[in-house]
């Protein structure tokens, strides 16, 4: 900047005078970070949940499967005796 005299001054001048703007800038793409990190935490969160509900309804699926087999098998040999 030396070949334009005063433009060191004008762009300090431009930057203080922008501070405010440049921070609250900076603030908003920082709330905007953590806004989107918690809605990418809620619907982890949400996946999770439903895997497990998933997984406990096939668990539930098998146990009914086995009380009918075992309860199939008790028939079968009651009605041989």
């Amino acid at each position: 900047m030396s070949g334009f005299p005063g433009a060191a001054d004008a762009v300090r001048q431009y930057i203080e005078k922008n501070q405010k703007v440049i921070q609250g800038a900076a603030a908003r793409n920082e709330k905007e970070r953590r806004e989107w990190l918690k809605q990418q935490e809620q619907t982890a969160t949400i996946d999770i949940k439903s895997w497990l509900l998933a997984i406990e309804l096939e668990q539930l699926r098998k146990q009914e499967s086995l009380e009918a087999a075992l309860q199939a098998a008790k028939n079968h040999r009651y009605k041989k005796a």
